[in-house]
C-alpha cells in the first residue's frame, strides 16, 4: 500500500464512507494517518473486580458477560442497560443509561475490557457506571485495542474511536515507514527532528510501552516534537515563498522622499525620536521608496512610541498625494 492510496480501497471504509471521510479533508491512507488521537488511555495493566473501590480511580478490567437486561422506565426515552459481569475475583454489576445498542452485544460468555471508575449505588452496591468498553473479539489478536497505552479518537465520518484505531493500524502495517519520508531537509532532521516522519507517526498512533503516559497526554514525546517541527517548518516555508513572490510583484505606487520634507518632519516634534524609533522610520521609509509592495509588522512594549512612527509614515503618503488611515 502507498501513502497516496485512496481510503475506500482500504478495508473497512468502501466508497460510502470514503466520501464522508473525503468532505472532512481524508482522501488518501497519508491524510488518515495525520487523524492523531486527542486523548491515551492507559491499557498496560488490568485490575481485579474484587480490588475496585467506590469513588476510587478509573481502572481498566478484562471480564465476562454473565447476564444482562434492558429496563425501560417511566422517563421518555430513557433506558437502562444493567449487565453483570464477572472474572477470576469475583461479579460486579455495569449500568450504562440509554446505551439500547449494547444490549445484543451483550452475550453470555463474551469477553469485553471495561475502563471506568467503581462507584456505589442506592443499594449500597458497587457498580460501574458508563464505563467505556472494548470487545475482545478476532481483530484484537495483536493487541490494537488491549494490553497497551491505547490512542482515542473523536467520531469521525460515523467511524467510532475503536474502527479509526483498527484502519490506522492496518495502515501502519501495509504502509513502510520509508514510503513517509520526511518533508524537511535532511540535515535538519537529524539536528532537530531525530525521529523520521514514518516512525513518528507510529509512536504517536502506536507508542511504546515504556513512553510516559503523561508526555503522550502533553504531546511532549520526540514523535509530537517531530511533527510538530515539520508542520511548522512547512507552514514557515509556505510564508517565506508567498512573501517572495510578494517581493517579486512591483507595486503600483512609489513614494519619494526628499531631504527638505525629512527636515520639515523633523521639526514637526518637539521632542526628539529614540534610535529604536528612528531605525524603524527608516527602514518603512526605505520600504516604501522601493519598488515592491511593503509586508511589515511594527511590535513594541505599551508607552514605545509605536503611534508616533505610524503617525509620520502616514505624512510620508500624504506628502506624495495619497491617503492613510490610522
Amino acid at each position: 500500500m502507498k501513502p497516496d492510496t485512496e481510503l475506500r480501497f482500504l478495508k473497512g471504509v468502501g466508497p460510502r464512507r470514503a466520501e464522508k471521510l473525503a468532505e472532512l479533508g481524508l482522501q488518501t491512507v497519508e491524510d488518515l494517518l495525520y487523524l492523531l488521537p486527542f486523548r491515551y488511555e492507559d491499557r498496560r495493566a488490568f485490575a481485579q473486580l474484587a480490588d475496585l473501590e467506590p469513588d476510587g480511580q478509573v481502572c481498566t478490567v478484562d471480564v465476562r458477560v454473565v447476564s444482562s437486561r434492558l429496563i425501560r422506565t417511566c422517563r421518555r426515552n430513557f433506558t437502562i442497560l444493567e449487565a453483570q459481569v464477572e472474572d477470576d475475583s469475583g461479579t460486579m454489576k455495569v449500568v450504562w443509561y440509554n446505551r439500547r445498542y449494547l444490549e445484543r452485544a451483550l452475550q453470555p460468555g463474551r469477553r469485553v475490557v471495561l475502563f471506568g471508575k467503581a462507584t456505589t449505588n442506592r443499594y449500597g452496591q458497587r457498580v460501574l457506571e458508563n464505563p467505556d468498553h472494548e470487545w475482545i473479539d478476532q481483530d484484537d489478536a495483536e493487541g490494537v485495542h488491549t494490553g497497551r497505552v491505547v490512542p482515542v479518537y473523536r467520531k469521525t465520518a460515523e467511524l467510532s474511536s475503536r474502527m479509526l484505531r483498527l484502519l490506522i493500524h492496518r495502515v501502519l502495517e501495509a504502509v513502510p515507514e520509508e514510503a513517509l519520508a520526511s518533508r524537511i531537509p535532511a540535515h535538519l532532521v537529524e539536528s532537530i527532528a531525530p525521529i523520521a516522519r514514518g516512525a513518528a507517526l507510529r509512536q504517536i498512533h502506536f507508542p511504546d510501552q515504556e513512553v510516559s503516559l503523561a508526555e503522550l497526554s502533553e504531546r511532549r514525546t520526540d514523535a509530537h516534537r517531530a511533527l510538530a517541527f515539520e508542520e511548522i517548518f512547512i507552514v514557515q516555508l509556505a510564508l517565506a515563498l508567498r512573501r517572495d513572490v510578494r517581493r517579486k510583484k512591483e507595486k503600483q505606487r512609489r513614494y519619494v522622499v526628499e531631504d527638505d520634507f525629512r527636515r520639515r518632519l523633523a521639526k514637526l516634534l518637539p521632542f526628539e525620536l529614540t534610535g529604536a524609533q528612528k531605525r524603524v522610520l527608516r527602514e518603512i521609509v526605505e520600504d516604501l521608496q522601493s519598488p515592491y509592495v511593503m509586508s511589515r509588522l511594527v511590535q513594541g512594549d505599551v508607552g514605545s512610541g509605536k503611534t508616533i512612527v505610524a503617525l509620520m509614515a502616514l505624512l510620508v503618503a500624504i506628502e506624495n498625494g495619497y491617503q492613510g488611515a490610522l
